[in-house]
């Protein structure tokens, strides 16, 4: 159990994942993990309805990009983009969001989604018998892919939408064994001009990874604060109107 009390340190200045990931507090060892394959969590639930783009920027406490998100329909919407650390790693994904708990026009409402995806990309670090990286252009050439599952709940109130979400993820890099990350986040977003939404959020990610090198510990364990700020742009929403003012139509025929 020694080897699960160690604390993981955050770099903040978003340099190489190796150093930003895992700077150990009692050691400088390293420690071989594959990069995440989604870091931002995209404020709050519920921007997407039928025939709206959301088009979000986000920098996390690791990681920063950029997400396209579409509403297939009022429930349904698909989303891709591309993350990086900004040096040596880069995953694009693609994912779909399903509503099910939606606020619609209600000024007042409960909001939940579950999200699901898969991503490709390089990165990764990889740790030599010594227990020191091999390289700082070594990261960049291991191809790396994985997948994540989560759910957001949050209230709409008017212009402001406060929010919880959770995610977690498995990717794994060239001859780097299976990472799990798994985060939890509190925040809050502010709709302007019912457009443009700005967040923050901030909770804990939890790292979980196996060395598999007998000369290093078989497992780590370590959480830390971690943070999402983000803004976004939501366009198309005449779609949403005419889809609303269909349904209305619909609802009113039955109703005759």
């Amino acid at each position: 159990m020694a080897e699960f009390a160690r604390i993981v340190r955050v770099d903040l200045s978003g340099s190489r994942i190796a150093i930003a990931l895992l700077s150990l507090s009692l050691t400088s060892a390293c420690y071989s993990i594959a990069p995440p394959i989604r870091m931002a969590h995209q404020g709050a639930p519920g921007r997407l309805g039928q025939g709206t783009y959301d088009i979000a920027s986000a920098v996390t406490s690791v990681s920063g990009g950029e997400t396209l998100g579409y509403g297939i329909t009022e429930a349904i919407g698909v989303e891709g983009g591309i993350e990086s650390n900004f040096t040596d790693s880069a995953i694009g994904f693609a994912g779909v969001r399903y509503t099910p708990l939606r606020a619609g026009r209600r000024k007042i409402a409960f909001v939940l989604d579950l999200e699901g995806g898969l991503g490709a990309g390089v990165g990764g670090t990889k740790c030599d018998a010594e227990r020191l990286c091999s390289g700082p252009a070594q990261d960049i050439r291991r191809a790396a892919g994985g997948g994540y599952v989560g759910l957001g709940l949050g209230a709409k109130i008017h212009f402001f939408s406060p929010y919880l979400r959770i995610r977690q993820q498995l990717s794994a890099a060239e001859g780097v064994p299976l990472t799990s990350y798994t985060s939890a986040l509190i925040g809050a977003q502010f709709a302007l001009f019912e457009s443009v939404h700005l967040w923050a959020g901030t909770g804990v990610l939890y790292l979980v990874t196996s060395e598999g090198n007998d000369n290093v510990e078989s497992g780590f364990f370590g959480g830390w604060l971690t943070y999402d700020v983000g803004v976004s742009i939501a366009f198309g929403g005449w779609r949403q109107r005419e889809a609303l003012e269909q349904q209305s139509q619909r609802r009113a025929r039955r109703g005759r």
